[in-house]
């Protein structure tokens, strides 16, 4: 007798679930004892984890086996769903069958009763037949006529004897194959009891499974609970670090700031006293000329700006400073400006005994200090200056750190997709133009005074392509703008959007 596969295979996998927890227990205390430690992890966690790793093998290892050595394992495992469209099949023939069977065993009936009835008139017929040769015994006429009769009767007979005989034959062949039948009604009915054997077997079997998935959820679902409790507790405690730390840096940039700035507003009213001492004599000279000629740029206005990276030694500042103002005169040359006495296009004024080189030298030599930061060399009219005259320019110095970072959120509006279009666009160009503006110059942005865009393009194109955009939501909405790269103070600011809730 063969023993069922549930019989064995539970018990089986008790005796190994044991061996493999004790086994699995015991390498966890020796790698806990050894201490050993890989990458972050502690020693503590490093066991726990060993010792799951070595329970999952260990459990797989006894699957392997009985899928090698157990066929009723294999079967349950990878033939289950099989056996059962079998089973499925098994049923649908043997009620097709059953139906034929059924309908033969009433044929058969009707024919019995057929035949039934051809025997009583048969037995008729011979009574009547017995009757007619008495009849015939009395007289030659009656004989005759019974004579005729009786071949008439004979006749029936006969014709009725090939009717039983061909009913009979129909009967044998009915009866043949109701045993045909039966037949294949006993063996589907083997097969069935088979199926079901196998079908319990593997019911219990995935009961079993079905109770160990229902374990094993419950046990990730608690796992996954506390992992979320512990990652909201360290996210609680790094975006408290962050926002401590981003406190203290914006403090101390503060700070930093208001002392650079208190420095260069002093040096800047220095210089800017030293050159209106110094310049006074060329700006009278030149008073009447400026009159009739049309203006190029206006007192304050920026030609070139140039970045000095932090810790640069001073022939590197020098060399930044004679490139800066290469590139101030060819862009004065450019709009107009002339060679005069005073120089060709562009150019700082003497200070005092000092020509341009040595104050260029003297710049060099303070921006050294700067040795934590960037600087931001930029060239500016010292006053409105006219076309075909020479331009005298000042160089502004400012520290250029980084304002913001990628993918940082530099200003939010609240726009309405109920709108029109032009509605929506002309609310977005009067944010962008006041509010937009206003907050990049108190984050920092050093604007291009003198540029129709200052601190950036923002081109009316892309204003409408943002307010069809909005005008597909249709509803109230947050438009966001983000910065595209890490923006220092004397970027032009590039950025993307994005629509939030």
């Amino acid at each position: 007798m063969t023993i069922p596969v549930g019989w064995w295979f539970i018990p089986l996998l008790v005796i190994v679930g044991g061996l493999v927890a004790y086994y699995g227990d015991v390498i966890g205390r020796k790698i806990g004892k050894k201490r050993i430690k890989y990458k972050n992890l502690r020693p503590k966690d490093f066991a726990a984890i060993s010792t799951s790793i070595a329970g999952g093998l260990g459990t797989l290892a006894v699957i392997v086996v009985l899928i090698s050595f157990s066929e009723p394992v294999r079967v349950a495992l990878f033939e289950g769903e099989k056996a059962r469209t079998e089973l499925g099949k098994v049923k649908k023939n043997l009620a097709s069958e059953t139906e034929k069977l059924q309908s033969a065993s009433e044929m058969a009936k009707e024919l019995e009763k057929k035949l039934g009835l051809k025997e009583g008139e048969l037995d008729k017929m011979i009574a009547k037949l017995a009757e007619t040769n008495k009849v015939r015994l009395s007289t030659e006429e009656r004989n005759k006529n019974l004579v005729k009769e009786s071949n008439q009767l004979s006749a029936k007979v006969t014709k009725f004897g090939g009717e039983v005989k061909t009913l009979s034959q129909e009967i044998a062949e009915y009866q043949a194959e109701r045993e045909k039948l039966d037949k294949e009604i006993g063996s589907a009915k083997i097969n069935y009891n088979k199926l079901t054997i196998n079908n319990v077997e593997l019911q219990q079997r995935n009961l079993t499974l079905e109770a160990d998935a229902i374990k094993l959820e419950k046990q990730y679902k608690q796992l996954e609970v506390d992992r979320g409790q512990i990652q909201e507790a360290l996210n609680q405690l790094n975006a408290k670090f962050d926002q401590q730390s981003q406190q203290y840096a914006r403090e101390i940039r503060a700070a930093e700031d208001k002392l650079s700035a208190t420095n260069r507003a002093l040096e800047s009213q220095r210089q800017a006293l030293e050159q209106l001492q110094r310049s006074a004599d060329f700006f009278a000279n030149k008073a009447a000329a400026a009159r009739t000629n049309p203006m190029i740029f206006a007192a304050g206005d920026e030609l070139s700006r140039i970045v000095l990276p932090k810790g640069s030694s001073f022939s590197a500042a020098r060399t930044a400073l004679l490139n800066l103002m290469r590139e101030t005169r060819a862009f004065a040359k450019l709009k107009g400006a002339g060679q005069t006495p005073e120089g060709s296009y562009a150019g700082m004024l003497p200070a005092g005994k000092l020509d341009e080189d040595q104050q260029i030298d003297q710049l060099a030599l303070s921006v050294l200090a700067a040795k934590d930061y960037d600087i931001l060399l930029i060239t500016r009219s010292i006053a409105n200056s006219f076309k075909s005259e020479f331009l005298p320019v000042s160089i502004d110095v400012r520290r250029n750190p980084v304002i913001y970072d990628k993918d940082e959120v530099i200003f939010t509006l609240q726009v309405d997709g109920r709108k029109e279009v032009p509605a929506i666009a002309m609310g977005i160009i009067d944010a962008v133009t006041t509010n937009f503006a206003d907050k990049l110059l108190r984050d920092g942005m050093v604007p291009i005074v003198g540029s129709a865009q200052p601190l950036g393009e923002f081109t009316n194109e892309r204003i409408i392509a943002i307010a069809l955009e909005i005008k597909e939501v249709g509803r109230p909405i947050r438009l966001q703008f983000l910065a595209n790269d890490v923006t220092e103070a004397g970027d032009r600011v590039r950025f993307s959007h994005r629509l939030r809730p």
